[in-house]
């Protein structure tokens, strides 16, 4: 259970202090050993840090990056007083979501990526990586508490779409991979192959968005899957009859045509009353 759980709501250069701690406590922050991560909830963007020292764990002056293995600067300083307690977790959230988190950074987008490629990691106050979320070795081991850890951290699913004409021949294009709240979680250019590949930490109900596939569209309206696991879907497009649209086309220009001509022989009858009417 969680104790000195507090909720603050941090806005750009603001600083918010946590409060209430005793006299008594030990609060250590050179040792990095007291530090591990427990859970990265990539859906509702956040993330859990435990600290499984015997002493608490002062944050002040460490940051955490949410895309340490990016090009984007999306590192955001704990708030000045932040402490995780001895055994405790600490719930961090970038705010994008609505989450009770013990610290809730307020961002207006979100920060990490529904398909597991991010790297979250932990700056120390000189700026140094001392967490990585892609490090075993950087995960807590809760085996002491009799519950089985996966030591490679949160499980992961791969999920490979190909693209094919009737006769299976790769195409080339964009695809689009909904989520299962239907956001979006990324496009893909269709390689060599007609494939596109993503990786996701959560199952259930996944679509597609195929497009720029020149002279092909999707065989099937319906372009929904379920995911409990790796999964690998071929997608079948049709070739498009362009014959169609260009008898479409100049049935559209006679008729436009033939309303003009129409009006034309309306004319007529008018102007020869009018010069009957003259005589």
């Amino acid at each position: 259970m969680k104790s000195n759980r507090r909720r603050f709501m941090i806005g750009a250069g603001a600083a918010l202090s946590l409060a209430g701690f005793g006299a008594g406590s030990t609060v250590v922050a050179s040792d990095h050993s007291g530090l591990a991560f427990a859970e990265v909830n990539t859906k509702d963007e956040y993330v859990v840090l435990k600290n499984p020292a015997e002493s608490d764990f002062d944050l002040t002056g460490y940051a955490i990056d949410f895309e340490a293995n990016g090009e984007n600067e999306q590192d955001r300083p704990f708030p000045d007083g932040t402490v995780i307690g001895a055994g405790e977790t600490l719930t961090v959230a970038t705010g994008y979501k609505d989450v009770d988190a013990d610290v809730d950074f307020d961002s207006d987008g979100g920060l990490i990526r529904d398909d597991g490629s991010d790297v979250i990691a932990i700056l120390d106050p000189d700026g140094e990586e001392i967490l990585r979320s892609d490090d075993e070795s950087h995960w807590a081991d809760d085996s002491n508490e009799g519950e089985e850890q996966d030591e490679s951290g949160p499980e992961e699913y791969d999920i490979t779409i190909t693209v094919v004409d009737r006769d299976g021949k790769p195409l080339q294009g964009k695809i689009t991979l909904l989520g299962t709240e239907a956001e979006i979680l990324g496009e893909r250019e269709l390689d060599e192959d007609g494939q596109a590949s993503w990786v996701v930490r959560e199952q259930g109900r996944y679509a597609y968005n195929i497009y720029e596939v020149d002279g092909y569209e999707p065989s099937s309206d319906d372009s929904s899957f379920e995911v409990d696991g790796d999964t690998e879907l071929t997608v079948e497009m049709t070739e498009v009859d362009e014959s169609d649209d260009e008898e479409q086309d100049g049935s559209s220009e006679r008729d436009d045509d033939g309303e003009q001509n129409e009006e034309e022989s309306d004319d007529g009858p008018e102007e020869e009353n009018a010069a009957d009417e003259d005589c």
